[in-house]
């Protein structure tokens, strides 16, 4: 079975794959995708074997799960969001604060 059948359950190639861009132009690809199947995040590579002559005889497939480095990711951008939520609320504070200060000396110098 190919890849794309028993860890995709696809009857064809993913527009991603990163094998059949290597059959296409004889290069290194890499991508990265969630596996529904597997449960997980990946990153896929492939770099070619050429014989003496330059041509593509065999490729290595490389696999690699970043399934806790995708979750570690999320929880960092969600911190990060957060983080700017807040920071646009303290500025909005900030400039209302020095309005009603401004408007505070303005009333200073009317009474006074």
């Amino acid at each position: 079975m190919t890849c794309y059948e028993c860890v995709h359950g696809m009857a064809e190639p993913p527009s991603f794959c990163p094998h059949t861009k290597l059959l296409a132009d004889g290069k290194e690809h890499m991508a990265e995708l969630h596996e529904k199947r597997l449960g997980g995040d990946f990153i896929v590579s492939v770099s070619p074997l050429h014989d003496s002559e330059g041509r593509v005889i065999a490729s290595i497939h490389v696999a690699r799960d970043i399934t806790e480095r995708r979750k570690a990711e999320e929880v960092l951008q969600e911190a990060h969001d957060r983080l700017e939520k807040r920071s646009a609320e303290l500025v909005k504070l900030n400039e209302n604060l020095k309005q009603e200060i401004e408007e505070r000396k303005q009333a200073e110098q009317i009474d006074g």
